[in-house]
């Protein structure tokens, strides 16, 4: 933030945009506006960036700037916002769908393809505050059971060579930093399995069976799954 006024600039704390990444996600500003109650807003989101085209963190959502600290105040996703009145807001949705929308009400459509808003400010009013469903800690995309099980079966008797696998989850599916670990029964006593989310789809990337040629899978993945992984 920049006081044109002549004032020092001041950087702005993006940890809520990024956490649960383990440092590995950039935050990225899509929209910004001051508000009628005189704070600061922006539509963000966050992604870990290679070259395959990035792994998505947090989903554009809405953020309120509170002193030098982003807050979540719409977890979206949502690409522009702009409250108009007390009760009354503009919102463009994740598909680029535009709606007007009551405090409490439904929303009504407008338009489709919009990919921004400009509005004027409008007179101070301390109740024209944009609300919604604040998000949690930022998060990549995740598997339940099933999904990784079948991910991870398509993939296995390619991984093997060849060989005939059938490959169960056993327990929890754990995600952090575009990544995701389950403990697995099949082929052996291969015991767990890391998928890694690239190119929009899940892939193979770690198994404890090539531990015997040498390898050491652990320092390949986040804390979280690291932690789960025993190593």
């Amino acid at each position: 933030m920049a006081d044109l006024g002549g004032g020092a600039p001041a950087d702005t704390a993006t940890a809520a945009v990024t956490d649960g990444s383990d440092g590995a996600a950039e935050p990225f500003l899509r929209d910004a506006w001051w508000g009628r109650d005189g704070r600061l807003y922006a539509t963000m989101s966050s992604s870990i960036c290679d070259p395959s085209g990035g792994v998505p963190m947090m989903p554009p959502s809405l953020w309120r700037l509170d002193g030098t600290r982003w807050v979540s105040v719409d977890g979206g996703p949502l690409l522009a916002v702009r409250q108009v009145g007390a009760a009354l807001k503009a919102v463009v949705t994740g598909d680029g769908t535009l709606y007007s929308e009551l405090r409490g009400g439904a929303g009504v459509r407008i338009a489709a393809d919009v990919r921004s808003i400009a509005a004027p400010p409008g007179p101070d009013d301390p109740a024209a505050a944009p609300a919604g469903e604040p998000r949690g800690p930022a998060y990549g995309p995740c598997l339940s059971r099933a999904e990784f099980e079948r991910a991870a079966d398509a993939q296995a008797s390619t991984v093997f060579e060849g060989s005939p696998v059938d490959l169960t989850v056993t327990g929890a599916v754990t995600c952090q930093a575009g990544q995701a670990y389950a403990p697995v029964r099949g082929y052996d006593a291969i015991g767990w399995v890391v998928l890694r989310y690239q190119e929009r789809r899940w892939t193979w990337a770690l198994d404890p069976y090539w531990r015997q040629y040498g390898d050491d899978p652990c320092g390949a993945v986040p804390a979280r799954i690291r932690a789960r992984m025993s190593c």
